[in-house]
């Protein structure tokens, strides 16, 4: 669909939903997905969908807030606060949150940390019954 359009200017650039999907790698359903929780506002020619930089910018957004944890309002509300609230209510909105997100990853991986060294334990505590089950069988 690039190819269609003469504008010169990036700004004025659009992509088809496919565009999107291929540069993004998700499918065609999370597009739609997300213009159904109101990320994205494609303009409508006919039937096909057509992405603006906006949309282009938002949906890289949202995927990027999904990849740390985000949930999609999450990621919307947090998008949505730029154009309502401005640059500095936004990043601190994100700030807290990838803090909270932070703490409780480091919290899981603390719990995790203690899950392996309890696995480690039982599988040392296996090997050793072994060990002497084979020796109590090797001397009768």
């Amino acid at each position: 669909m690039q190819d269609e359009v003469e504008e010169t200017d990036p700004r004025k650039r659009r992509w088809s939903i496919r565009d999107l999907a291929d540069e993004f790698g998700v499918t065609l359903r999370t597009i739609r997905y997300y213009e159904e929780q109101g990320l994205l506002a494609p303009e409508r020619v006919g039937n096909r969908r057509v992405y603006d930089q906006r949309d282009r910018t938002r949906l890289q957004l949202a995927l990027r807030g999904r990849r740390i944890g985000l949930s999609v309002s999450e990621a919307r509300e947090i998008i949505d606060m730029y154009e309502l609230s401005g640059e500095r209510p936004q990043l601190e909105t994100l700030g807290a949150r990838v803090k909270d997100l932070e703490a409780d990853i480091s919290s899981r991986l603390a719990d995790l940390r203690n899950v392996l060294t309890e696995l480690e334990h039982v599988g040392k505590l296996v090997s050793e019954a072994l060990a002497e089950l084979d020796a109590a069988e090797a001397v009768r």
